[in-house]
């Protein structure tokens, strides 16, 4: 044999041996597939079952801003329903129910 044969020889074993062991990887692939999916959902489910700290409540609590409502249109609106009959029953009947359109 010359040194030219040498790494020809070699490649082909290799090759024959990565041929022969398409079984392997595909099992090999699979189980890298299943155990990363039931990773993710171990994560998945300790992270949604994590609840806030008083810390982060707090926190979040003082970032949040009331709504302002204007005491000067308040009272220009209740003069408005006072003065007209469609308005008071336009109310009346969103009082009764708001979620109608």
């Amino acid at each position: 044999m010359n040194k030219e044969t040498k790494p020809l020889q070699l490649t082909r074993q290799l090759h024959n041996i990565w041929e022969s062991s398409l079984k392997l990887r595909i099992l090999l692939f699979v189980v890298l597939v299943v155990a990363l999916y039931g990773f993710i959902g171990i994560k998945i489910k300790s992270l949604g079952n994590v609840q806030p700290t008083q810390e982060e409540i707090a926190s979040k609590a003082d970032t949040t801003t009331r709504p302002n409502i204007d005491q000067d249109v308040v009272n220009q609106i209740k003069q408005l329903q006072d003065n007209s009959v469609t308005v008071q029953a336009l109310f009346d009947q969103a009082r009764q129910n708001p979620f109608r359109e």
